[in-house]
C-alpha cells in the first residue's frame, strides 16, 4: 500500500459484510496497512482513499496511543453550529499534501458513529486534537480535503458542520 491520490475527490463507497469472513479478512487486512503507513509516513490519522482504496475507512492514533478503526464513519452532532464558540482554528497537516499545512477551523468536540472491521457499530463522543483528527479524516471519506475546508469550496450543504 502506498499513497495515491486517485480518490482523493471522491466519495467513498459504503463497505459491506456480504460475505463476513471474507469481508473481515479483507478490511483486517487494510486496517493493517493503513496502519502501517500512517506511522511510515509519520501522520495522526490516514484515510483508505488516500492510499487509492475507493472506500468508508480511515484509521487513527488516540491520546492514550491506541488506534481507532473506523468504516462507515458518520458524523451525528457538534455542539453547536459553523460559526458557535466551539469552533477552532488550527494547523493541520495531511500526508496527502506533504509539508503543508493549513489552519482550518473545526468544531472542537463531536458525536460520531461508525463500524469496526467486524461490523460492530460504535458510537463515541470525541473532542480537541482527536475530533480533529477524526473529522478530518471523515471528510476525506467523502471526498473533500483540508485546501477545500480552508478555501470553503465545500458545495455539498451536508458536509458542513452546521448541518450536522
Amino acid at each position: 500500500m502506498r499513497l495515491d491520490p486517485q480518490y482523493l475527490h471522491k466519495v467513498g463507497k459504503k463497505l459491506t459484510w456480504d460475505v463476513k469472513e471474507e469481508s473481515k479478512k479483507l478490511y483486517q487486512k487494510y486496517n493493517l496497512e493503513l496502519i502501517s503507513l500512517m506511522f511510515e509516513e509519520g501522520g495522526m490519522g490516514l484515510a483508505a482513499n488516500q492510499c487509492g482504496i475507493n472506500v468508508q475507512m480511515f484509521v487513527m492514533k488516540r491520546a492514550d496511543k491506541t488506534i481507532l478503526t473506523c468504516l462507515n464513519p458518520e458524523l451525528i452532532h457538534t455542539e453547536g453550529p459553523w460559526k458557535h464558540p466551539n469552533m477552532v482554528k488550527m494547523a493541520e497537516g495531511c500526508l496527502s499534501f506533504p509539508g503543508n499545512e493549513m489552519e482550518i477551523e473545526r468544531p472542537d468536540n463531536c458525536h460520531v458513529k461508525f463500524q469496526d472491521y467486524t461490523g460492530t457499530w460504535q458510537t463515541m463522543d470525541l473532542e480537541g486534537l482527536e475530533a480533529r483528527c477524526w473529522l478530518h479524516e471523515y471528510d476525506h471519506c467523502q471526498g473533500i480535503t483540508m485546501d477545500q475546508r480552508l478555501n470553503n469550496t465545500i458545495t455539498k450543504e451536508e458536509y458542513l458542520y452546521d448541518q450536522a
